[in-house]
């Protein structure tokens, strides 16, 4: 053996103070480390993990108690190093093992003794004993060590003025910290223990009681999926595993073949249960396959949703069926609601969910009763919570953040009601609103004291939060119990920068567990992205109900192929379809709107010597059944109304002949996907035959992938577009001439709107660029006003250089001689008749200005006026704020200019920029920096085309590019074409026709 001091290694070069000594024996360094106190002793081990870099092997942290293991994993998190607890009451020990082991899963991996025989045969590069056990412990890992022939590395800490701990003593430094930051988690709270979930059993009396479609599956992510339910072994009795603590990066699971066991008629009330696995390198050993302690996860397909859970479902007919709420609550409940009401699809597995303190998801459609899904829930917690908490507890018992004031205020009338149902009498606040910026400070004030429920917008919650101190803790996370992100893809579509925040925010701040803080998220998109970074890591055992078939075939992973065919081609496009994939072998069912097409296709069909079945009749869905329980694969043909009416076993592929009476029925025929998530087969692939006069169809199919990031359907947006130019052309009166120029078509040379207002053909007049616009070069100008993340007013800096301020406002020669004379109230004259097209002079921002009249709204008695000098926004003002404006400034050029960035446009139909997104920039690119009131930028002209100027690049006077900026920080779609399109726009433009 040979011992040598030593200081500590490159990676705690920071905790050099830190006495370690390093022993070598039998080719394994160890080393000793003993920090002089707990905190010190942590803050040493997150820096020695925080120095290793991923790749560079496998990290083992062993402690003695499983209890001490997750008190270290939260206390190393705290300072950002993220790991991963082998938790050895819980059943995911192998899977967990075997991602880790391959390196899926490159974090650290907290293990205690007890574990440590699973890890046989892994190669460890790196271990850490983080408290020195008792002798005997000590020389049996490392025993185990040499045993399996481990060549590693060891650190064992070894805290100075602490004692050696016993077995018993689980509390040995891993207490809550006493240091952190008001924005973290409130540390006055010790960590609670999570309660373990108690297995469920697969009770076989249960299941020939209930018709539900259910199986067992693991939650995986992979290249184009959100997720793979892949199937476990059948066993009597599951527990729900523990939800890993990162994003597993998985490679793709080889689909399974078609697992070929006969259905059971609709009426069958047994649970079905698949045994089939992915990928080799995925499926357990033989003793794994059937250990009863095997993870298994749920999937439920009855009442006309779908529902994921880690935990057995037990749904409900309505409250009457969840004893876990309060009777109270349950009786205001029936007294709001009709007594013979039973609760939705979505609500009768969400109730008992929620009541047994589990977080939920829900997407559906509007008014299908999402929010109720998780309201009774948060009216009992609230109610219990406020007839039990004291005087000068600080907090919300819950909190409910919503897309805007409006949505909230009736979310507020529905609690109100049900509070007063309930004749809740206690000394505290029942309910806080916060809808202004200006109220937040009361706000605050108001939350020093117990508060039943705070309803908020995710940008005031955020502002809210700087209030949030030690001395008065008003968003602890002891006191908040329930967590509500209602319409979240709303939140997502409308401020995507201030919804990240916020769920950045949330995990420092609560626990998302049960006896700690519950989360609820409802809306009407399934955000597939942020939903895996950012909310699914943070919950444990959450229910997923959708009611929205077409949205749950996004999280199935549906293969999507839109065709385009001829009004009367639509029979033969089918034949090409069923001939290029053998119905022998896929089970392809065809759909159509009516019985009618579906009699007609048959027949057209059997001429052309195909076998089919159809159902076109209510009385046809035997032939429904019968086509399920076939072995072999075969082509079916339905209509919509069968849908919903009969199970149709897995589907291979999906045909739609035709479009749905309405987009509602449309998306419910994406349920026949049902079974194949259920069974765990190839999730299958869906075909859209697509018409030129489906034009709505195929907006909102257009609309959909974009919301979801699928494929962008360029070919289709472009048939919208040239669809729009040719109505217009066609259609061409007095009264659309009249019309202004539609924006989408002047900024992008085409327009995506479903439903537009505006002209689509350019006159040649509105093509045109000013003389003194420049054409190409790179251009230096001073930065007005930031309109959206593209687009911006800019003064010429050559031409107008700024001579004096005003209110800290830049001005040039101009501005300050429009300043002195119109502050003699004698120069001002207000304006006997303003017409369209006059340039005038108003007070902006206690500035007087030079504007263009471009709108006049004589119901409203107010004119929209254009900024020409100070930006580029139209502002509306009555006639008795508008001035003349004098001859001495009526001839001088417009200082401002129209700058727009090429090649980025908002990935949405509608091209609108969020809000947030504008302040993001405004505050992180255009900011004024300390001691330089105005700041010099440039830019490469691309083309101009009127009063825009469009421009390749932004560069700041430190280099930064703005189109790199927005493409780093933001999702956004390029555009590579944009020049070529708009000079297409240009190419096409004509003279103004004139009307007498």
């Amino acid at each position: 053996m040979e011992i040598s001091g030593s200081s500590a290694q490159s990676q705690r070069r920071d905790f050099a103070n830190v006495p370690t000594f390093t022993v070598t024996s039998n080719g394994v360094v160890t080393t000793y480390a003993s920090p002089e106190n707990k905190k010190t002793a942590l803050d040493f081990l997150a820096a020695t993990l925080q120095g290793r870099v991923k790749t560079a092997g496998r990290t083992l942290l062993i402690c003695q108690q499983n209890s001490e293991a997750q008190h270290l994993r939260l206390d190393l998190r705290e300072r950002d190093v993220c790991a991963v607890l082998l938790d050895s009451e819980k059943p995911l020990t192998q899977q967990m093992v075997l991602l880790w082991g391959k390196g899926y899963i490159p974090e650290p991996l907290i293990v205690c003794d007890e574990v440590l025989h699973c890890l046989m045969g892994i190669n460890i590069h790196f271990v850490v004993h983080v408290t020195l056990p008792p002798l005997a412990t000590y020389e049996a890992r490392l025993q185990m060590f040499k045993k399996f022939k481990m060549d590693v590395e060891m650190l064992v800490l070894t805290p100075a003025n602490e004692p050696n701990p016993s077995p018993q003593d689980n509390s040995f430094f891993f207490e809550a910290s006493e240091s952190g930051s008001d924005k973290e988690k409130d540390q006055s709270v010790p960590y609670k223990e999570a309660k373990a979930v108690s297995p469920c059993v697969l009770d076989t009396n249960y299941c020939q009681d209930n018709t539900m479609m259910m199986a067992k599956c693991s939650l995986l992510k992979t290249g184009n999926r959100d997720f793979v339910f892949e199937s476990l072994p059948e066993a009597k009795t599951y527990s729900a595993p523990e939800e890993i603590d990162i994003d597993i990066e998985m490679p793709p699971l080889v689909p399974i073949d078609y697992y070929r066991n006969h259905d059971r008629d609709s009426s069958d009330s047994s649970v079905e249960l698949d045994v089939s696995f992915g990928s080799d390198d995925t499926k357990p050993s033989e003793n794994e396959a059937h250990s009863p302690d095997s993870p298994a996860t749920f999937f439920y397909h009855q009442y006309g949703v779908l529902a994921w859970s880690r935990l057995m479902q037990h749904p409900c007919y309505d409250l009457k069926g969840v004893s876990a709420l309060d009777r109270e609550i349950r009786d205001a409940m029936k007294a709001i609601h009709s007594p013979k009401s039973r609760g939705y699809g979505i609500q009768r597995y969400s109730w008992p969910h929620a009541a047994a303190d589990q977080s939920l998801i829900v997407v559906g459609h509007e008014v299908t009763g999402k929010t109720w899904c998780y309201l009774p829930q948060l009216c009992h917690v609230v109610r219990r919570e406020l007839l039990q908490r004291k005087e000068g507890d600080p907090g919300p018992s819950a909190i409910i953040v919503c897309t805007n004031q409006q949505e909230g205020m009736q979310i507020a009338n529905w609690i109100r009601i049900l509070f007063d149902c309930l004749n809740l009498s206690v000394p505290f606040l029942t309910m806080e609103t916060l809808w202004d910026k200006s109220s937040i400070p009361s706000c605050a004030f108001q939350l020093e004291q117990p508060v039943g429920v705070l309803l908020t917008t995710g940008e005031l919650l955020l502002q809210l939060k700087e209030f949030h101190r030690k001395t008065t803790p008003i968003l602890k996370a002891a006191s908040v119990r329930c967590i509500a992100l209602d319409n979240f893809g709303d939140m997502c579509r409308v401020t995507p920068v201030v919804t990240r925040k916020m769920l950045n925010w949330l995990p420092y701040m609560y626990t998302f567990a049960p006896d700690m803080t519950q989360l609820f998220i409802t809306g009407r998109v399934w955000t597939g992205e942020i939903m895996r970074q950012k909310v699914l890591p943070l919950i444990d055992n959450c229910l997923i109900v959708f009611e929205d078939a077409m949205e749950a075939s996004v999280i199935g992973g549906i293969g999507w192929e839109m065709k385009a065919v001829g009004e009367f081609e639509r029979t033969s496009c089918i034949l090409g379809e069923l001939r290029a994939f053998n119905p022998e072998h896929y089970r392809t069912v065809v759909i159509c709107s009516s019985g009618s097409d579906v009699l007609n296709l048959r027949t057209e069909l059997l001429k052309a010597g195909l076998k089919v079945a159809a159902c076109f009749l209510p009385t046809g869905h035997k032939v429904v059944t019968e086509w399920r329980l076939k072995s072999e694969s075969s082509v079916l043909l339905v209509y919509d109304d069968a849908v919903t009416k009969i199970r149709f076993g897995p589907v291979d592929r999906l045909i739609h002949y035709n479009c749905s009476s309405s987009w509602v029925r449309f998306k419910n025929r994406f349920s026949l996907f049902y079974d194949n998530y259920v069974k765990n087969r190839s999730p299958g692939q869906t075909v859209l035959l697509m018409r030129p006069s489906d034009l709505d169809y195929i907006w909102l199919m257009a609309d959909f992938m974009l919301k979801h990031h699928l494929p962008r359907p360029t070919f289709w947006l472009e048939m919208l577009a040239e669809h729009r130019m040719q109505q217009d052309q066609k259609t061409m009166d007095e009264q659309l001439a009249a019309l202004p120029i539609c924006q989408q078509m002047l900024h992008y040379g085409n327009c995506y709107r479903r439903k537009c207002r505006f002209r689509h053909v350019i006159w040649m007049s509105e093509a045109v660029a000013p003389n003194d616009y420049p054409l190409e070069g790179r251009i230096r100008f001073n930065v007005l006003t930031c309109n959206s993340p593209i687009n911006i007013a800019v003064r010429m800096h050559d031409k107008f250089p700024v001579v004096a301020h005003f209110l800290s406002t830049p001005m040039t020669e101009l501005g300050r001689e429009l300043q002195l004379h119109y502050e003699i109230e004698k120069n001002r004259v207000i304006h006997p008749n303003p017409q369209t097209g006059d340039l005038v002079v108003v007070q902006n921002m206690k500035r007087y200005e030079r504007v263009l009249i471009v709108k006049a709204d004589m119901s409203r008695k107010t004119f929209g006026v254009q900024l020409v000098d100070t930006g580029i926004e139209i502002l509306n003002y009555s006639p008795h704020q508008l001035f003349i404006c004098v001859s001495h400034f009526q001839n001088r050029t417009f200082e401002a200019m129209n700058l727009r960035l090429t090649g980025i446009e908002p990935d949405s139909m509608e091209r609108l920029w969020s809000n947030d997104m504008r302040q993001a920039i405004r505050h992180q690119f255009f900011d004024r920096q300390q001691g330089r009131r105005v700041r010099e930028f440039s830019a490469d002209v691309d083309f101009t085309i009127g009063s825009i100027v469009f421009v390749r690049n932004v560069v700041d006077d430190e280099g930064r590019d703005l189109h790199d900026f927005i493409l780093d920080n933001f999702h956004v779609y390029k555009e590579p074409n944009i020049k070529e399109r708009m000079s297409r726009m240009v190419g096409e433009c004509v003279r103004k026709p004139t009307y007498h």
